[in-house]
C-alpha cells in the first residue's frame, strides 16, 4: 500500500504485478532513482496532456512506461561506460590489439594448413598453394616476428594522450555520499514539525527522571550491542530457493543503506507519513542491587521487590509518556500511593 501512495496509484494496483514491484524495488535501491521520476504524475507521456480521470489501468500503464524509460537509461550508461573502459585499455595497451590480430591470424593460418592436408587425403594430389589461399586471408610472411617487428619500427604513441582524445572521466557528482546525515529527512525536525513524539530524546527523559525519583540510585543506563555476524536469509529470484549468507561489519552497513534508501523514497524523503507499519524502539536499563536478595532482605530490611517496582513504574512512565497513576490498576492505587507517593504526586 504505501508503495502504491507513492506512485499515486490506486489500491491493490501492484498486488499481481511482481515483476513491476521487484523493478521498482531494484531502481530505488540500487540505482536510487527518485520516486518522483517514476509515480503517476496526471499527464500523457506521448502526447503531453493532462489526464483528470485516468482509469487505474491507465495509471499503472504510465507508470510502467516510467520504468522501462529509467531501463532503457541505465542501459544506454552501462554500455557508454563499457566503451569508456575499452577505450581507456586501447590508450593503456596500444599494442595489445595488434598482438590479438596477429595470434587469431596465426590460428586462422594454421587451421587452413590442417584443412589442406584433410583436403589432400581425400581428394588426390595436394591443391596449389596460391589456389587455396584465394579462398581465405593469407598469413603475413614471417609470422609473429615479422608482426613484433614492424610493430617496434612504428613511431611510439604518445604517454599521455592529447585533451581531444582522453576517454571522459566519471564525474565526482555521481560517486555515493560516504555519511549519511544523522536523522535523514524524516527524522527530528520532520517529528516535531509534525506534532509527533522525538524518540531520540527519551534516553535523555530517562536519564532525568532516573536522577528525580531514584533515590538509591540503583537504575542504569544499558547500551545493547547486538552480536557478532548477522545472518541473513534472502531468495535471489523467484524460483530459486532461499539461502543464509552471514553478514559483517561492512555487510551490514550496506544493507542498513539500502534499508535507510528504500524508506527515503517510499515516504518521499519524510513528505509522506507511513501508514500499515509499526515502530519498535528498544530502551533498556539495569537494576543493580549492592548485595543479594537474601542479604538485602536480612542485613538491610529492605524489599528488593518494592525497588525494582518503583524502577519498573519510572520506565514505563517515561516511555508511554503517562502519568504513573494511568498505568497502574485502580486496586493497586492505595498500596502506591503508600510505598511510592513521589510517583503519584
Amino acid at each position: 500500500p504505501q508503495l502504491e501512495r507513492v506512485l499515486n496509484l490506486a489500491h491493490d494496483s501492484l498486488s499481481k504485478e511482481i515483476k513491476l514491484t521487484q523493478d521498482l524495488m531494484k531502481l530505488f535501491i540500487t540505482y536510487q532513482i527518485p520516486s518522483d521520476l517514476l509515480s503517476y504524475d496526471g499527464t500523457d507521456s506521448d502526447l503531453g496532456v493532462e489526464l483528470p480521470a485516468a482509469t487505474p489501468r491507465e495509471r499503472l500503464e504510465a507508470v510502467k512506461g516510467h520504468v522501462q524509460a529509467m531501463h532503457e537509461m541505465v542501459s544506454t550508461s552501462q554500455k557508454e561506460q563499457l566503451d569508456d573502459r575499452v577505450m581507456e585499455e586501447r590508450f593503456e595497451h596500444p599494442l595489445a590489439e595488434l598482438i590479438e590480430k596477429e595470434e587469431c591470424m596465426e590460428a586462422l593460418s594454421r587451421s587452413k594448413v590442417k584443412h589442406k592436408k584433410k583436403m589432400s587425403s581425400f581428394a588426390g594430389p595436394p591443391l596449389k598453394e596460391g589456389r587455396f589461399r584465394s579462398s581465405g586471408v593469407p598469413s603475413p610472411p614471417g609470422g609473429r616476428e615479422a608482426a613484433m617487428a614492424i610493430a617496434a619500427a612504428t613511431p611510439s604513441q604518445p604517454s599521455q594522450p592529447s585533451q581531444a582524445s582522453q576517454p571522459s572521466q566519471p564525474s565526482e557528482q555521481s560517486e555515493p555520499s560516504a555519511e549519511r546525515p544523522q536523522g535523514g529527512p524524516s527524522g527530528t525536525s520532520a517529528a516535531l514539525n509534525s506534532g509527533g513524539r522525538d524518540y531520540t530524546q527519551v534516553p535523555h527523559e530517562m536519564d532525568r527522571r532516573f536522577e528525580e525519583f531514584d533515590t538509591d540510585g540503583a537504575l542504569r543506563p544499558t547500551i545493547i550491542n547486538p552480536a557478532g555476524p548477522w545472518r541473513k536469509r534472502s531468495q535471489p529470484s523467484l524460483l530459486s530457493a532461499s539461502s543464509t549468507s552471514q553478514l559483517g561489519a561492512e555487510d551490514q552497513k550496506r544493507e542498513k543503506d539500502a534499508a535507510f534508501d528504500l524508506l527515503d523514497a517510499l515516504t518521499k524523503s519524510g513528505a509522506l507519513p507511513v501508514k500499515h507499519a509499526s515502530l519498535h524502539i528498544v530502551v533498556a536499563a539495569t537494576h543493580c542491587f549492592d548485595r543479594t536478595v537474601t542479604e538485602t532482605v536480612i542485613r538491610d530490611n529492605a524489599n528488593p521487590i518494592e525497588k525494582v517496582e518503583r524502577s519498573t513504574l519510572i520506565m514505563a512512565s517515561t516511555i508511554h509518556d503517562k502519568p504513573v497513576p494511568a498505568l497502574i490498576q485502580e486496586v493497586q492505587r492505595r498500596r502506591i500511593e503508600t510505598e511510592l507517593p513521589m510517583l503519584m504526586a
